[in-house]
């Protein structure tokens, strides 16, 4: 089964990581995706980069991860 997008007050907020849709903005278009793996951090109250370092607070759409590669 394929995952897809689901909006972001779905996304689970127990310290899973997920990939983390954000909206295109400035000179970008469609094609320039602004995805990255995160998880909610309930110190910051938004989700962040797995390594905390990145804060997303425009969040708009997860995914899960896709299986590992084999």
């Amino acid at each position: 089964m394929t995952a897809k997008w689901e909006s972001i007050e779905s996304a689970p907020k127990d310290g899973s990581v997920i990939l983390i849709g954000l909206p295109v903005v400035g000179n970008l278009t469609a094609d320039d995706r602004r995805v990255y793996e995160g998880r909610w951090n309930e110190e910051e109250g938004m989700f962040t980069s797995v390594n905390g370092f990145l804060l997303f607070d425009e969040a708009t759409h997860w995914m899960p991860l896709p299986e590992p590669p084999r």
